[in-house]
């Protein structure tokens, strides 16, 4: 009966979020892809929040629960953790009830006092669309209908491609968020994409690209790493458009992905005609790496960390793996875990990696899990079959000024060995 009550909830909570969109009308961006969703999100939140009234969604929450959050808005980032993956089935019941019957409330009188006064409400919405399985991509359109569709990167081998029939599939479930968008609205798309020219098929909508390729309507050119006294300290670029150019850094961040990131809010911001340089100093001034997304951390014995713990899949580690081979001065480490949910496709990933881009970019290599142990088929490495093993283990392995890559995927707990590590 609990339960029942609780899916009562969730579905009012649907139906609200539906009457408040087509009550206030606003500008909804949404942001879905294989690796980025949630960087890209905040980095066009950052952007947008000094132009418009703006809201995004919390954290990576990009459900049928999370989204009509995100429209209703009355919540606290708190509140979320009872809703997180890691939160046992029935935790906390009562209290996600009064929650939600709290928000609820809430919404309800929004959606009344718009019949006086739209003005307090967001201009625009950028949320996050998650898409694990077939079907979902269609099920959150129906609560909120994309204006903008971003599409990050699907990648030969996609995340969830384990769900899916093929790779094929997952690319089709991605194209669903832009196929029905009208012509009066944009597609934003990865120009590096292996699927980027299946994709700009799939819509009627204006399409504009960003990445590193020559075509991409937001260029990415000389990406490198920011240093003081020896340091990381973070990334610098430049972002080009249409024969204009403007300088960029970031700092605490690492990888090209941050670069991307940039590019893709960048792209998004010139669909509401604001300008390049206008759109880099409002990054500069708001965007800040997500955490366990290849942040830079201190750790003991003067060592750097580049976090990337929260997930990982064969693009997203293909790019850390790049950004890692760019430094040259320093013993470069990397503790790397299974990459999830890559079904029939996990061992040829797995030693795709090993074989082509661990060895120019890794000095030391430490796997955790079984799967990881194929990225070892051309290097020598330490293996262990769980984070729990190499806790015990990780700090006799570092040295003084090591530069230690963290990438797996989220279940394995990797985050724990960033904590070891951490000063």
């Amino acid at each position: 009966m609990k339960n029942l009550l609780i899916d009562l909830l969730y579905f009012k909570l649907r139906i609200l979020a539906r009457l408040i969109i087509l009550r206030f009308r606003p500008i909804v961006i949404a942001v879905t892809g294989s690796a980025g969703k949630t960087s890209a999100k905040e980095a066009i939140f950052s952007v947008l929040k000094d132009f418009k009234r703006v809201r995004r969604s919390v954290g990576n929450f990009n459900s049928e629960l999370g989204i009509p959050l995100t429209i209703l808005g009355d919540f606290k980032k708190e509140d979320l953790n009872l809703f997180s993956r890691e939160m046992p089935p029935g935790a906390h019941r009562f209290r996600k009830v009064v929650f939600l019957l709290k928000v609820l409330l809430s919404g309800l009188l929004c959606f009344l006092k718009s019949f006086w006064s739209r003005e307090n409400y967001p201009q625009v919405l950028v949320l996050e669309y998650g898409a694990d399985k077939p079907g979902d991509i269609n099920r959150l359109k129906k609560i909120a209908h994309p204006d903008i569709g971003v599409i990050t990167s699907v990648g030969k081998v996609p995340v969830h491609v384990e769900f899916y029939s093929s790779p094929e599939a997952v690319m089709r479930e991605k194209s669903h968020l832009i196929s029905e968008i009208p012509t009066s609205g944009w597609a934003i798309i990865n120009g590096d994409d292996f699927w980027k020219e299946e994709l700009k098929r799939r819509t009627k909508a204006q399409i504009r690209t960003f990445g590193t390729s020559e075509n991409c309507d937001i260029k990415i050119t000389h990406f490198a790493h920011l240093k003081e006294n020896n340091q990381i300290v973070g990334i610098t670029f430049k972002l080009e458009k249409e024969g204009n150019w403007v300088p960029l850094s970031i700092k605490n961040a690492f990888s090209l992905s941050h670069a991307y990131t940039a590019a893709c809010a960048l792209t998004v911001a010139s669909c509401f005609d604001i300008n390049l340089v206008s759109a880099a100093e409002s990054l500069s001034k708001n965007y800040f790496p997500v955490e366990g997304r290849s942040v830079i951390l201190k750790g003991v014995k003067n060592i750097q960390i580049i976090d990337e713990s929260y997930n990982s899949s064969p693009l997203a580690l293909e790019i850390a793996l790049k950004s890692l081979g760019l430094v040259k001065e320093k013993r470069r480490v990397a503790i790397l875990g299974d990459m999830a949910e890559l079904g029939e496709y996990s061992q040829k990933a797995h030693e795709k990696i090993g074989e082509e881009l661990i060895p120019s970019s890794v000095d030391l290599l430490i796997t955790v899990g079984e799967k990881a142990k194929l990225f070892t088929k051309k290097v020598k490495a330490f293996s262990f079959e769980n984070v729990s093993q190499l806790e015990e283990k990780i700090l006799s392995f570092l040295e003084e000024g090591d530069l230690v890559l963290v990438k797996g995927s989220r279940f394995l707990r990797l985050d724990k060995i960033v904590e070891k590590i951490k000063a």
